[in-house]
């Protein structure tokens, strides 16, 4: 059985984890494993057992073989493998372990908030083209300032053109203009 799964982490772990492919943690639910679940938010809640805020979230399709449904810190792989199971699922919890790296095929690797891309590489590709289109549109947008020509000054031209028609108005009522 395959499911599509994520597994929250940190930047530099995800590059190794890109590099190097996925290694069995040390400890958790079931010990040492490689920790996944269904939904995003629930990966980015376990990351580093909730004491933390992880970077990428990476999307993996994996082949849980024949799973065992267990309460929490009652297996641990080497008992699960030794009952003829490939992987566990947690009663009553969003989280899946596997003991074998091999079972993880990575779909993609999103910053949290961000959209998903095939590789680390990828992504720091295109946050790079982002920084770069918008210093751009700073560099135009300084330009585009400095080229406007000034405006007039809003006191005294306005006030001139008020005074001369107040002038006219005067003398048109006082009879001097005919």
């Amino acid at each position: 059985m395959a499911l599509k799964l994520y597994h929250a982490t940190s930047e530099y772990a995800a590059d190794r984890i890109e590099q190097e492919g996925f290694r069995c943690g040390t400890h958790g639910f079931a010990g040492g494993a490689i920790y996944f679940s269904q939904n995003p938010d629930g990966a980015c809640r376990k990351y580093r057992n909730g004491r933390g805020n992880p970077d990428i979230l990476i999307e993996c399709v994996v082949r849980l073989g024949r799973m065992l449904e267990a309460a929490k810190n009652t297996v641990r792989g080497e008992d699960v493998r030794h009952r003829g199971f490939d992987s566990v699922k947690i009663s009553g919890l969003d989280v899946y372990a596997v003991f074998e790296a091999w079972r993880v095929n990575i779909v993609t690797f999103r910053r949290i908030g961000g959209f998903a891309f095939p590789s680390m590489r990828a992504l720091r590709f295109e946050e790079q083209r982002q920084r770069e289109e918008r210093q751009r549109v700073q560099q135009l947008q300084q330009i585009q300032q400095r080229q406007q020509p000034p405006s007039p000054e809003p006191g005294w031209l306005p006030l001139a053109i008020l005074g001369g028609v107040v002038l006219v108005a005067m003398a048109a009522l006082t009879g001097v203009v005919r």
